[in-house]
């Protein structure tokens, strides 16, 4: 019966798979730590804001821009419409629930909000879809 001869690239092997096993928890430490500087901390960037109004997802970009909001994100040129909008939305929804519960009072004081705001949009998209917006939830009340 022949002996076998130690293999140095076994060893290798072994050792390598150690390092890789003990490298595993640094390396998703420090994942975690960039995402949450440059992920979560960032905000939400444009095209994200971009993505929800063009699926029509309001609610969604509400809660993206006050997310942005607060946490203090910068808010560029490009991006004031979305904010406008967003705060637009809002407004039109607590109308129509206001006018619901039957305050006029507080609905006739946010319908002046929403047409003084809606004032201020500058791009032609997002006037139009403020005024589905405004079909759907002021003009039917």
């Amino acid at each position: 019966m022949a002996k076998k001869k130690f293999n140095p690239f076994v060893l290798l092997y072994v050792v390598s798979a150690i390092l890789l096993i003990i490298s595993i928890a640094p390396i998703a430490d420090t994942a975690r730590d960039i995402y949450s500087t440059k992920g979560r901390y960032s905000g939400y960037e444009e095209e994200s804001l971009f993505n929800d109004f063009m699926e029509k997802d309001y609610a969604g970009l509400v809660k993206k821009v006050n997310y942005n909001k607060g946490i203090g994100k910068s808010i560029s040129d490009d991006e004031q419409d979305y904010y406008t909008f967003a705060e637009c939305y809002d407004i039109a929804v607590d109308y129509y629930m206001y006018i619901k519960l039957g305050d006029t009072a507080k609905a006739d004081k946010l319908k002046e909000q929403f047409e003084a705001k809606a004032q201020t949009l500058n791009r032609k998209i997002f006037k139009e879809a403020l005024e589905t917006v405004k079909n759907t939830y002021i003009a039917v009340s």
